[in-house]
């Protein structure tokens, strides 16, 4: 190959590489930072529950439930990241509601617990509530509903949870459990029927 032809060989996959530089150029485009675009910037301090020194388990836990809290609130390029033994940094571009991410990044998680055993509800009290019986209607429907579960309700260990009048979920009895209002002749008569 002569030199001319290896210099027009160069020359054109330079210009090959130029050209595909300024097509990603034009139709990507640019996702400013939280320095250039403005947006909220929010620094924890980390604490022991005891008032004590934190662990960096602690701050790494920490780190990657506020990851997970920001993938919800759906922030393109958030910058979280660790300061120190016990702080953490998290850069929220484009982000205008300070009060929103304090609380969507922010705050404790709730855990609550209901007891099942005075607070029967729903379809679990129609199957399950009077032992002895069984009654047809509210026991096929919870069949139907452990099916749509993805759980099958032919199964020996289901069977036996479907005729006590169990939901196919915890998350599904959590929420039922939520809505009801508490028995208040439980503590009385021993959650007897009324």
């Amino acid at each position: 190959m002569t030199r001319k032809r290896r210099n027009l060989v160069v020359l054109i996959v330079v210009a090959a590489l130029v050209a595909g530089s300024v097509a990603v150029i034009i139709n990507k485009p640019t996702r400013l930072g939280l320095d250039l675009s403005g947006g909220v910037e929010l620094v924890y301090q980390g604490e022991a529950n005891d008032g004590g020194p934190t662990s960096g388990a602690d701050i790494d836990t920490a780190l990657e439930i506020i990851r997970q809290r920001i993938d919800q609130f759906g922030v393109a390029e958030p910058e979280v990241s660790r300061i120190g033994p016990d702080q953490i940094s998290i850069g929220l571009p484009d982000v205008t509601n300070l009060e929103r991410a304090k609380q969507q990044v922010g705050t404790t998680a709730q855990l609550y617990f209901y007891d099942w055993e005075p607070n029967l509800i729903g379809i679990e009290k129609a199957v399950g509530g009077k032992p002895g019986t069984t009654p047809t209607k509210p026991q096929n429907r919870l069949s139907k509903m452990w099916d749509a579960a993805g759980r099958r309700s032919n199964k020996p260990e289901n069977s036996d949870l479907i005729r006590s009048g169990a939901l196919p979920t915890q998350y599904a009895a959590a929420q039922l459990a939520s809505k009801q209002p508490p028995d208040p002749n439980c503590a009385k008569d021993g959650c007897s029927e009324s």
